[in-house]
């Protein structure tokens, strides 16, 4: 199943298809074709701390950018009242064959971003293959954190979070709950960020159910990697609420390496 530019010529018509994985145990990761969360079931990481309930919503969405020649695009889409970041305009095909997969294009840049699960853990993979350009150009791959019951919403005066961070690696810990959000990358470098948050995201859907639509998030910092001019370069970002180590990135990389051989 894909979808190609025609799918999102507006927010609105980009909103419309949805998508979901599961990983066995109650947890899930869903979102729309075009990277918007617009419900408060949408998120990379819920993850089900009492097998199979106690659902949380940890890793709402990673946001990206990629700076090339000075100039920077935001390939990430949310909407706050009033604006919408509009990301998706290079996004130029969706599918889901068996796991989404978002495919951008800026200049002479290529990025396939894929999500899956693993199973029978609260763990999610992204991986992300990058053909780079003629130029030297940076991408940089923001979290964007929750912890909160996937029923509800969350706002700023209700969160705080310890952070211990490394230089690919950021574990957050709620306050007051011994939960531990680890989301680390193997081939990027984790900078820091002091007492960021992002304000105010706005789910469609929500609003239109006539249910409380607005939503804040924590941004712990982000991970940011150099391209070399014609580099090809894979990325994985691995967010859990267990340990996780070196094999899921071997595992993701050969898994990605598959579905690329044999179109499955």
């Amino acid at each position: 199943m894909q979808f190609g530019k025609a799918y999102w010529g507006t927010f609105e018509q980009g909103i419309k298809r949805e998508w979901i994985v599961t990983n066995g145990i109650g947890g899930f990761a869903s979102s729309s074709i075009i990277g918007a969360n617009t419900r408060r079931y949408h998120g990379l990481l819920f993850a089900s701390l009492n097998p199979p309930i106690s659902r949380h919503l940890v890793l709402s969405k990673l946001d990206e950018s990629i700076e090339v020649k000075n100039r920077k695009y935001d390939l990430f889409t949310n909407q706050t009242p009033g604006y919408i970041s509009n990301g998706h305009m290079h996004l130029q095909r969706f599918y889901l064959d068996p796991f989404p997969t978002y495919v951008f294009n800026i200049q002479d840049i290529f990025i396939e971003k894929k999500i899956f699960m693993i199973n029978n853990k609260n763990s999610v993979v992204i991986l992300y293959n990058i053909t780079n350009g003629s130029n030297e150009s940076y991408i940089k791959i923001t979290p964007i954190v929750n912890f909160r019951e996937y029923h509800s919403n969350s706002s700023r005066h209700q969160m705080n979070f310890h952070k211990k961070i490394s230089s690919s690696e950021v574990i957050i810990k709620p306050n007051g709950n011994n939960t531990e959000i680890k989301i680390k990358s193997f081939d990027s470098n984790f900078i820091d960020m002091e007492d960021s948050w992002f304000y105010n995201m706005e789910y469609t859907i929500e609003k239109e159910r006539g249910l409380k639509a607005i939503e804040d998030h924590f941004i712990p910092g982000y991970f940011e990697a150099k391209l070399n001019p014609y580099q090809n370069k894979l990325i994985t970002i691995v967010a859990s609420t267990e340990e996780t180590d070196g094999s899921i990135n071997m595992r993701s990389k050969a898994q990605f390496k598959w579905i690329r051989t044999f179109g499955c």
